[in-house]
């Protein structure tokens, strides 16, 4: 009797741990699902283009996993999200942070391309809006940060797939900044002060060399030679003109004392890029990027730096990138082990190959291997 009240004891505690566990385990699955359908929602938010609502969910994910390997790709997704919206110093901000806080991030050059573009992109203020005044005239700051952070991305990551669309906006900036200094060159000009209006021009196309407001400066300085009476420079600035620009587009009418012809001016209601710069479609609210093509076929796009693996037909991640030197994934989702059909993480691989490292890495916490296995893996932004 006391035998079968031993062992009926010992089926009663089993009994009870095993409750337990699955009790832990469904509070897990639960704490699980929770995570990722956050994280689907936010993703259906940006698809949709309701960019607000996203925010609001990535932040509450990322204030609950601030130290995860999920936090990285939230950053990512955060400054997206943020730039899309307008909200220009919030985008400034997470850049920075992610930069500060990952140098060693492979995803350092779209961190850049999105804090230039917030840069890049003048918003005016009330009162520009309410008297129609012309951005050209304002003070170029922004510009001439959105230049500086481009030629460090450019500089920096000359490989990278945003180098491409970099330069091109470095182009139309440099012309931005050229028209700025003829248009302080010219208010020299109207005032008398021809020295003054001669260092501007000359600057201009010192600095700024090889864009459409060339033409305008020397035809500045032209104008200023004339009016100091130094002929000789006149007449060589006029060669310079004619030999560049051909004499059809030089028209000095001295009896004015005024240049006329074509001038080079930035079209800032339309948002344009000059000469052979890709157009800024601000009407949609988009920019297209070399990597970032609409792919017509399935009627989406590519969002953060996410690029087409055309090899595997899929997106991959929401901005993530195939390392196809290293073989694994770049970016905070994990490379798909299609022999054992699992989702395998860089410190899991670390481990397993003990090559990176001489220290052993510790295995990262069966959770988030569940959760990352459930997070999807085709992330579709419909234009």
């Amino acid at each position: 009797m006391i035998k079968h009240f031993k062992y009926f004891s010992f089926l009663l505690v089993i009994s009870f741990l095993v409750g337990c566990a699955n009790n832990e385990e469904t509070a897990e699955e639960a704490y699980i699902n929770d995570v990722v359908r956050a994280y689907e929602t936010a993703q259906t938010a940006v698809t949709s283009g309701n960019y607000r609502r996203a925010i609001g969910l990535f932040e509450n994910i990322q204030s609950r996993f601030p130290f995860s390997d999920l936090s990285t790709q939230i950053q990512l997704e955060l400054m997206y999200a943020y730039y899309k919206s307008g909200a220009k110093e919030q985008t400034i901000d997470q850049t920075e942070a992610f930069i500060r806080e990952n140098p060693t991030s492979p995803n350092i050059d779209y961190a850049l391309y999105i804090q230039a573009l917030a840069h890049f992109e003048e918003e005016p203020d009330i009162l520009e809006k309410t008297f129609n005044k012309d951005m050209n005239k304002r003070p170029p700051s922004d510009v001439e940060t959105s230049f500086s952070i481009l030629e460090r991305l450019v500089t920096r990551y000359p490989a990278s797939d945003y180098a491409a669309d970099a330069e091109l906006r470095m182009i139309y900036l440099k012309n931005r900044l050229a028209a700025y200094e003829n248009i302080v060159a010219d208010y020299y000009i109207r005032s008398g002060a021809y020295v003054a209006a001669l260092n501007r021009s000359k600057d201009a196309l010192e600095k700024y060399n090889g864009v459409p407001s060339n033409e305008e400066s020397l035809q500045i300085m032209l104008k200023a030679y004339q009016a100091l009476g130094m002929t000789d420079l006149a007449n060589d600035t006029r060669s310079v003109l004619i030999n560049n620009y051909g004499s059809s587009q030089e028209r000095f009418n001295s009896s004015q004392d005024t240049f006329i012809g074509p001038q080079e001016t930035l079209n800032s209601s339309q948002d344009t890029f000059i000469g052979a710069q890709e157009r800024l479609n601000s009407s949609q609210d988009v920019f297209i990027s070399p990597q970032e093509r609409l792919n017509s076929s399935q009627d989406t796009f590519i969002g953060h730096q996410e690029t087409l693996n055309s090899s595997q037909d899929t997106f991959i991640g929401a901005q993530e990138r195939l390392n196809s030197s290293q073989d694994t994934f770049i970016g905070a989702q994990e490379r798909l082990n299609s022999s054992q059909d699992t989702f395998i993480s860089p410190q899991e691989r670390e481990l397993s190959e003990n090559k990176q490292n001489d220290q052993p890495q510790k295995e990262a916490p069966k959770f988030w291997q569940r959760i990352k296995t459930l997070l999807p893996k085709t992330l579709n932004r419909n234009k």
